[in-house]
């Protein structure tokens, strides 16, 4: 009996070792979408928007610039028309101080730049890249010298010029040259900064009187005076509203 156990064991066991095996069925596919796993939200950081405040500064020349200096501006930029007893005379120019560094002059040919695109009017052929640095024989240096920041005196036209006064006497004309100045600036300082203005010969003490010189043109739109500092005064205005805008 007890051989007769042991060899169905063992024919049992051969029996186990012979056998095929069998695989394991695949789980069942199943039917419909597949619920996506839950998603957690990436955070997105905040983009800042870029803030620009705009001040204007009043008084003789040297005294806006210190002024400049201590609110710690990023920028300085005095506002001008040119003048010629030649009426023919048709350019734009930048003037830089003497010791003006590198990023100066690149934002003065930036604005020239963006003002030959949108009113057509070329650069001064002299200087560097239409630039007057040091100014025009020292012209406008003493305006810009005492800065401690980029600084730009713009005459971006002559208002002796019957068509460019006929331009700059229209509200649209301003508009535009306000637009080349916000570009400038915006493209200079695209995280935002603190602007000085400066209308050049206005607000003067030492002549409180002074506005420069008299526009080429009857009638000016807006009801503006027709002085070189007026409309200067305008342009500067208008970049100021567009400037502090809010988006």
């Amino acid at each position: 009996m007890k051989r007769f156990a042991d060899f169905a064991r063992r024919l049992w066991s051969k029996l186990k070792r012979s056998a095929p095996k069998r695989e394991r069925s695949a789980r069942p596919t199943p039917r419909g979408p597949v619920p996506a796993s839950p998603a957690f939200p990436v955070p997105v950081p905040a983009v800042k928007k870029p803030k620009y405040e705009v001040r204007f500064y009043h008084g003789d020349y040297k005294v806006r610039q210190h002024k400049a200096n201590q609110d710690g501006a990023d920028i300085y930029i005095e506002h001008h028309f040119n003048s010629s007893f030649h009426e023919s005379a048709d350019y734009s120019l930048v003037v830089v101080g003497k010791k003006a560094g590198e990023k100066t002059i690149e934002i003065a040919y930036r604005y020239l730049t963006e003002l030959r695109r949108a009113v057509g009017i070329q650069a001064w052929e002299g200087g560097r890249l239409g630039i007057a640095v040091g100014g025009m024989q020292g012209r406008g240096n003493y305006n810009l010298k005492f800065t401690k920041m980029p600084a730009l005196l713009l005459e971006p036209l002559f208002i002796s010029n019957p068509a460019r006064a006929d331009f700059v006497a229209t509200i649209a004309g301003r508009e535009t040259l306000a637009r080349v100045l916000v570009d400038t600036v915006r493209e200079a300082y695209p995280t935002g900064g603190l602007i000085a203005f400066s209308v050049g010969h206005k607000y003067k003490t030492s002549a409180s009187m002074d506005r420069g010189a008299p526009i080429n043109c009857d009638e000016i739109e807006g009801g503006l005076p027709g002085w070189e500092a007026d409309l200067a005064e305008d342009v500067l205005q208008r970049a100021k509203r567009i400037l502090e805008a809010k988006k």
